[in-house]
């Protein structure tokens, strides 16, 4: 058997009889001191800091890269083979396009000049296949462009493709088996689209889709599962829009989702282990810090730490790179751009089991003693590898064992599928659960640093 204590480090227990395989961790000698001498001082100390890690751990967390170099709004984004590409936009305060082209390393945290696109364009969208850059649409000055550039970087070079039919200001594209997707956007002259046009780089050729339910501009397309989810905008009136629209393009046919909680427009749409992130924007309001998050698999959106530089509308732009968001360019609500790059660690949502074998999992707030919750592992998650020590349920922490060094918690295969998942005993005394709940929340960490955050149903009985 194998105990779970509180230092990143395992070691085996000489302990057996038991048919749960646990981990034991022991604190060095430094620690054990500073326990005996103060150990109600460390307690105190710990709730506080514990407490703030766990609210920020459920919600993601920001930080900044080195500044971009270039000034520029209405750019587009993204990522080929671990680097980040930010291509065209518009100078502060100019209607005038540039060609700049500008890669971002996170490895190195640096930024390299590229070749400059053919054509100048701000508020344009982009997409990846097979290594190549596609960066469609946009405009200039004077009127919306059909053009659609594709840069290589293994070569540093550009290449115009054929212009697709709709010429558009403030589209958005997603990839969906290597074909891109652009829909939406508007002519700049009192026309917004709900056109949807698909690029074929095999046949070199576009073709037209069934447009969205809802024409708009200025929105964010995130793909999960070959659907693609168009999110937000704006309409010919210029209201924000909170609309989540699905396209599937095995029926070529659209669906409503569940609309984003903050209407905005000029957002940026990034999708991570399945979940999409809005990030930003603006609406009547202003600049928007918000940063809200999508599971399509359950249809519901869940509010995430904020941008800490709030980004106008019509500006920003995004990609992932390993699980990780980094947003760059944008302009603050006094036209400044932004040259700061907002790097976002999003949690991971996973799934878990509140009383496993229980149904429905009731839940005595008046109870003083411990719940079981399972941690599922999956294909692309071990529970196994979370830290008990930043597990909480509810707000109720894991049970520390005998003298307060292990932590209840047992390597279980509660689903059956083979995989050891994680079974740990909360404090039910420190629960903050409000009578009438149908839900509780456990957040944590894994000893690699990456957040989750898992949800089930329960049952509030006296």
């Amino acid at each position: 058997m194998v105990h779970i204590g509180k230092s990143g480090l395992r070691v085996r227990s000489a302990l057996t009889g038991g048919t749960c395989a646990m981990h034991t961790i022991r604190r060095d000698a430094n620690e054990r001191r500073f326990w005996r001498a103060s150990s109600l001082l460390a307690v105190l100390a710990a709730s506080v800091i514990v407490f703030l890690a766990r609210d920020a751990i459920a919600q993601g967390t920001w930080t900044t890269g080195t500044d971009s170099p270039t000034a520029r709004r209405g750019e587009a984004a993204a990522a080929v083979n671990g680097i980040l590409y930010a291509v065209g936009g518009a100078p502060p305060g100019s209607t005038s396009s540039v060609a700049t082209v500008e890669a971002y390393d996170p490895m190195t945290d640096t930024w390299t000049s590229k070749a400059s696109m053919p054509v100048a364009s701000q508020q344009l969208t982009a997409g990846v296949i097979n290594g190549i850059l596609y960066a469609a649409a946009g405009g200039g000055c004077c009127g919306a462009f059909n053009t659609l550039q594709a840069y290589d970087p293994t070569t540093d070079s550009w290449t115009l493709k054929p212009s697709m039919p709709t010429p558009r200001y403030g589209p958005a594209a997603g990839v969906v088996n290597d074909i891109l997707y652009v829909a939406g956007g508007g002519s700049g002259f009192g026309t917004i689209f709900a056109n949807l046009e698909a690029f074929d780089p095999t046949t070199n050729g576009w073709t037209t889709k069934a447009p969205m339910p809802t024409g708009r501009s200025h929105l964010g397309i995130g793909v999960v599962n070959g659907i693609l989810y168009a999110i937000g905008g704006a309409n010919l009136a210029g209201t924000a829009l909170a609309t989540v629209e699905a396209y599937d393009p095995a029926t070529n046919t659209w669906s409503t989702g569940a609309s984003m909680p903050t209407a905005r427009l000029g957002l940026t749409v990034d999708v991570i282990d399945g979940v999409l992130y809005a990030i930003g924007g603006g609406n009547s309001s202003g600049s928007l810090t918000t940063v809200e998050a999508y599971n399509p698999a359950t249809d519901s959106w869940t509010s995430m730490t904020s941008m800490p530089v709030a980004r106008n509308f019509n500006s920003l732009a995004s990609d992932p790179i390993n699980g990780v968001l980094y947003v760059v360019g944008g302009k603050l609500p006094d036209t400044t751009s932004v040259l700061t790059v907002q790097i976002f660690t999003p949690v991971l949502f996973v799934k878990i089991d509140i009383k496993p074998g229980s149904d429905p999992n009731s839940i005595n707030l008046g109870s003083v003693g411990v719940v079981p919750v399972a941690i599922l592992s999956s294909a692309t998650f071990d529970a196994t590898q979370v830290d008990p020590e930043s597990v909480t349920l509810a707000g109720g922490a894991v049970r520390l064992i005998g003298r307060g060094s292990k932590y209840a918690c047992s390597k279980e295969d509660i689903n059956g599928d083979g995989v050891a998942d994680l079974v740990c005993h909360v404090e039910t005394a420190q629960f903050m659960i409000e009578p009438g709940s149908t839900s509780a929340v456990l957040t944590g960490t894994t000893f690699g640093g990456q957040s989750i955050r898992g949800e089930d149903s329960i049952q509030i009985v006296q």
